[in-house]
């Protein structure tokens, strides 16, 4: 009998980056309320108060949100094939956690350490879509606060990782970008949800797989117990610029007929206005 793994990434995207905002802004005006010259990114919230239990609170909300999401993924992927499952599991990583008195900040970071009853947490790190996705137990290395990388990483920024790729007029090379991932992901069933490959998410723009793998066992940060190897991936794709940045894509014509249209949708919001008035 042949069993196949699905393994997914989901994270909290926009709603967890909302929640840091206000969490961040809160911490600021928090801070400055009690000593001055508190660098914003040095800002805090004491948790022993309302609105510092309140945002941890949030935080855990936050994790058990993109749990919530996982599952529905995997569940609504089996009754699609009309599979069964086996066996599950999971870890989180990017998050906020509690142990002991001290709260941990694992920003690319996954847990590698011992449940409650010592013993050691399996865990999953997918280092990039072309390579195996290691199956781990973590050896609770205190000297690496019990956490191993959630992946192979990134050399440098998605900015820099497409710079290689564009053309003199500044234009990115389309032929090139699609070359560079084919030639990355070979023998793979590579398929994106917007058609358009996105060069910073394929191994192009991570560190090389074996090295990270290698890293994890040198600093003995957990044992790899198992790997699963890719067939292929699914992922997001180059959907092009965000709705709200489009206005720089856009020719002058374009810019103009938007801003005609904002304001005519103003004329006939404040005619309704005053006919409203008058009727009263």
């Amino acid at each position: 009998m042949t069993f196949f793994t699905l393994v997914t990434h989901h994270g909290s995207r926009g709603l967890g980056a909302h929640l840091y905002k206000r969490g961040h802004k809160a911490a600021i005006k928090e801070t400055s309320r009690i000593v001055r010259g508190i660098p914003k990114a040095a800002a805090w919230l004491d948790t022993e108060t309302e609105i510092g239990a309140d945002y941890g609170e949030a935080l855990q909300n936050i994790g058990c949100w993109t749990k919530a999401n996982h599952e529905s993924i995997h569940s609504r992927f089996l009754r699609c094939l009309g599979a069964s499952k086996v066996t599950h599991f999971g870890n989180e990583d990017n998050f906020v956690s509690k142990r002991g008195d001290q709260f941990l900040h694992s920003k690319g970071a996954t847990p590698a350490s011992n449940d409650d009853e010592g013993r050691p947490l399996l865990g999953l790190i997918p280092l990039s879509m072309a390579a195996p996705i290691l199956i781990t137990l973590g050896r609770n290395n205190e000297e690496f606060l019990s956490f191993a990388p959630h992946g192979a990483g990134r050399n440098q920024s998605r900015t820099a990782t497409m710079r290689d790729f564009k053309k003199a007029n500044g234009e990115v090379d389309d032929a090139s970008v699609k070359r560079a991932i084919r030639d990355a992901t070979k023998g793979l069933d590579i398929r994106w949800y917007y058609g358009k490959g996105d060069l910073s998410e394929s191994p192009v723009g991570y560190k090389p797989a074996s090295q990270v793998r290698s890293q994890i066992e040198q600093f003995g940060l957990a044992d790899i117990v198992a790997e699963v190897t890719p067939l292929g991936c699914l992922m997001a794709g180059d959907g092009g610029p965000q709705p709200w940045r489009k206005k720089d894509y856009l020719a002058p014509k374009q810019l103009r007929q938007i801003e005609h249209r904002a304001d005519r949708r103003k004329t006939r919001q404040a005619t309704r206005h005053w006919e409203e008035l008058d009727e009263d």
